[in-house]
């Protein structure tokens, strides 16, 4: 057996003798370092539920502009205010039996079926230059973060929008309707 002060074995291998031992160090360190990963963790996960909430806002305004687009094929019988009513019900139908998300509605609004300003078709073109409509779809969604960090705001507005050319349009007779059966973006 040998008696000194100066250790022996793996530890003392990987340690010049001229640098003194401070058994607490890491310990020291990981306190530090842990507060720090903590937090990036949990902005992950916010991030996270943002982008899934971003991602399902979008496919609502999607399903809601895609059915105002085929609605009256869908349902010739009905007038412009049901289908935009149908819009929205298959805009939130998106987000399952719940319609919620991370247990909070959003709120899904119709901006009626409108006259595209970019089409280029004027009334007395004839029904094949017919002005094209749109119908578009904007949800909103007030995003609150689990873990609230200090220092940025405690709620988050996301919000989507779609637009989508509408296809068949039973009402509109050129005839009596040049504009095309669509409001004007104006209205």
């Amino acid at each position: 057996m040998v008696l000194s002060s100066e250790r022996t074995g793996p530890r003392a291998a990987r340690r010049p003798p001229s640098l003194p031992y401070h058994p607490g160090q890491a310990l020291v360190e990981l306190a530090v370092i842990a507060g720090f990963l903590l937090l990036l963790i949990l902005a992950l996960f916010e991030f996270g539920r943002a982008f899934t909430a971003w991602v399902q806002l979008g496919n609502m305004a999607r399903a809601g502009a895609q059915y105002g687009s085929m609605g009256a094929f869908l349902s010739p019988s009905d007038d412009v205010d049901a289908i935009e009513q149908k819009m929205i019900t298959a805009a939130m139908d998106e987000l399952g039996s719940d319609h919620t998300i991370w247990g909070e509605l959003p709120v899904v609004t119709v901006s009626s079926i409108l006259k595209d300003p970019d089409s280029k078709a004027e009334p007395g073109m004839g029904t094949e230059a017919m002005p094209e409509c749109i119908a578009i779809v904007r949800v909103e969604y007030e995003f609150h973060p689990i873990f609230p960090v200090p220092g940025l705001p405690d709620s988050v507005r996301l919000s989507r929008t779609a637009q989508m050319r509408v296809q068949f349009r039973p009402w509109y007779d050129p005839t009596v309707d040049p504009t095309g059966g669509c409001e004007d973006v104006g209205t």
